[in-house]
């Protein structure tokens, strides 16, 4: 699919099989098989971060949250085979930095992205918390000091943007990823508010276009109620608004789209 030699596709492969384990461990009735799937939950995401490190464990927390408050069975036993799980993450991620750290420094290949050909600092920094915060101090191109590293964040702020929750919506990523989040963002809160008061069980949140069509259906179901009907119509005038300025920021690329946008959704 990528068509070059780039771990975001193996990442992108391997989180959605967690994501399919994590949900069979959430089926009805339980049974002992539950705690093999948390299992593969875990050896999987393990294997994620070895592609792209702590970027894989970026659904972590969400996972075990919903296992911890929805799993059908006593907060003991959740506990337990939580706990199971992240031994298996351990074990599957942890083996190879194990192997890493603890072999020679000079007898090692180099670390790209660490400045001390370390896997811990290239973990928790270029490739990690780094990719929060922006703060760049390694580059996949080696070495360097603190002008270097100054220089290559730079450059990375010019060409990416500024990190933040708001780079989504920014100009380098806006176009590429952002024209549902609008409609996604108000339909998973709305979705929410309509099944509060069911049974507790869950579905993980899935992929941004799969939850316009779910959140669509729900309100559909519910359009006799007026608060139903006044969310569909925001839902459906922020998604075409920023549809309207995602397509101006590229003006000179078919610039009647925009207009047949709006005039669409009218």
């Amino acid at each position: 699919m990528f068509r070059f030699n780039n771990p975001d596709a193996l990442l992108i492969l391997i989180l959605p099989l967690s994501a399919y384990a994590m949900v069979r461990a959430m089926e009805k009735p339980a049974t002992a098989a539950r705690t093999r799937w948390l299992m593969l939950v875990g050896m999987l995401i393990g294997l994620s971060f070895l592609t792209k490190m702590m970027q894989a464990m970026l659904v972590v927390p969400a996972f075990a949250l919903v296992y911890l408050i929805c799993a059908d069975t006593s907060v003991r036993r959740r506990i337990l085979q939580l706990l199971a799980a992240g031994v298996a993450l351990l074990v599957s991620a942890g083996w190879w930095v194990a192997l890493v750290q603890l072999w020679p420094a000079a007898d090692r290949p180099n670390n790209g992205g660490s400045r001390t050909n370390s896997i811990l600092e290239l973990i928790l920094g270029y490739n990690g918390f780094v990719r929060l915060t922006g703060n760049e101090t390694g580059s996949v191109t080696g070495g360097g000091g603190g002008a270097t590293n100054a220089a290559a964040a730079a450059a990375n702020t010019r060409r990416w943007g500024e990190t933040g929750i708001t780079r989504l919506f920014n100009s380098e990523f806006g176009s590429q990823i952002s024209f549902l989040l609008p409609a996604a963002l108000i339909l998973i809160v709305t979705i929410l508010w309509l099944r509060w008061r069911t049974h507790r069980t869950v579905a993980l949140a899935p992929a941004i276009g799969a939850i316009i069509g779910i959140g669509t259906t729900a309100l559909w179901s519910a359009r006799k109620d007026v608060v139903a009907r006044i969310v569909m119509t925001v839902t459906l005038l922020a998604a075409t608004a920023w549809a309207f300025v995602l397509l101006s920021r590229s003006s000179d690329w078919h610039p009647w789209l925009r207009v047949a946008e709006v005039g669409q959704e009218r």
